[in-house]
């Protein structure tokens, strides 16, 4: 039987190793079968790959090919059988999201941070660990940058001597963040962290925050350098009756992160455009903007004219044209705008 999923690795993996199959990982998709199926056809595991469905069913997605044999009057014949998670409503049951369950408290800990900018993912997939499944406790993504973290709390030496043992037998040189409780008999020597790309940070009772945010931040200014290098000489384009354009979607269209994008246009003469905040703005706009501005005195009403040519970034437009806010109390009707004067 060969299958893939996408979330619920560590339930699926424990429930193989449970039911004594054996597996070989190939890119995406897990192979499994019996040790006695390496020598002969036989229909003995039908059972244990029947009782695997049910925990393969409770991921969110997954698919699954297998090979079945069946006795019919002329003879013992091979179907091929296909199922996916679209068709999970055939069994009396409807796929959910499984509640996020921790093996520790630093893990949930873990899960619960802000990383700015950087999505966190629970077990995000498997890595090929020699003859070993590997399954990260998290990834760290963003912009198409994926940092593995792995946390090695307080196990029994048999316990760290494997792990080591898988880290050191991945085949593909995967950028990962390795937290290991500083109580462990580990003094980071144990694992080819050059292999890696493997940084090894220590903790004794809370997550290391801050240096983990040292190290996202130089892969961010090193993704942003190779962006902006990917970027140079390009012509960016904004489209011939774009009035205004938000900076995510021509991220988006070039394949890049933001600040690269806003470093980029930053160099390039737009002489019929102007870039504030997150968006860029045809100067006809602002002009026009700048003219319905004239005798308004209210926060709020400035606002309305904003909205009603899709301008987001309301105060930096009204910096950009001058103004200041006067603000009364924390009521916002009470707030009036000012050009040309220090409030």
């Amino acid at each position: 039987m060969d299958i893939q999923i996408e979330d619920n690795y560590q339930q699926v993996f424990r429930k193989i190793k449970r039911l004594g199959l054996i597996y070989n990982i190939q890119d995406d998709k897990i192979s499994l079968e019996g040790p006695i199926s390496l020598f002969k056809l036989t229909e003995k595991y039908g059972s244990a790959f029947a009782k695997l469905l049910l925990t393969i069913m409770e991921s969110n997605r997954w698919s699954l090919r297998a090979r079945i044999s069946r006795k019919t009057f002329q003879g013992k014949r091979i179907y091929d059988f296909t199922l996916d998670h679209t068709k999970s409503s055939f069994f009396g049951t409807e796929s959910e999201t499984a509640e996020i369950g921790f093996d520790s408290a630093i893990e949930k800990e873990f899960y619960q941070l802000s990383f700015h900018g950087w999505t966190v993912r629970r077990e995000p997939t498997v890595l090929k660990a020699g003859q070993y499944a590997f399954i990260p406790d998290f990834s760290l993504e963003r912009n198409g940058t994926r940092i593995y973290v792995e946390i090695i709390g307080f196990w029994t030496p048999e316990y760290l001597k494997h792990k080591i043992q898988k880290l050191n037998l991945l085949q593909e040189q995967e950028n990962m963040i390795l937290l290991v409780n500083r109580n462990l008999s580990c003094t980071g020597s144990e694992f080819d962290a050059d292999k890696l790309h493997l940084h090894l940070l220590f903790y004794d009772k809370k997550i290391p925050y801050l240096e983990i945010i040292k190290i996202l931040r130089r892969y961010e200014e090193k993704q942003q350098a190779e962006e902006i290098a990917k970027l140079r000489g390009m012509e960016i384009s904004f489209g011939s009756d774009a009035s205004v354009i938000s900076l995510d979607e021509i991220a988006r269209r070039y394949g890049v992160g933001l600040e690269a994008i806003r470093e980029v246009i930053k160099g390039q003469n737009k002489p019929d455009y102007s870039l504030i905040g997150d968006q860029i703005v045809s100067n006809q706009i602002l002009n026009t903007i700048q003219v319905e501005l004239k005798g308004v005195k209210k926060h709020d009403e400035a606002l309305k004219i904003f909205e009603r040519y899709g301008i987001r970034a309301n105060s930096q437009v009204l910096a950009f044209l001058g103004y200041k806010v006067k603000w009364s109390g924390l009521d916002p009707e009470n707030a009036e705008i000012f050009q040309g004067m220090k409030i």
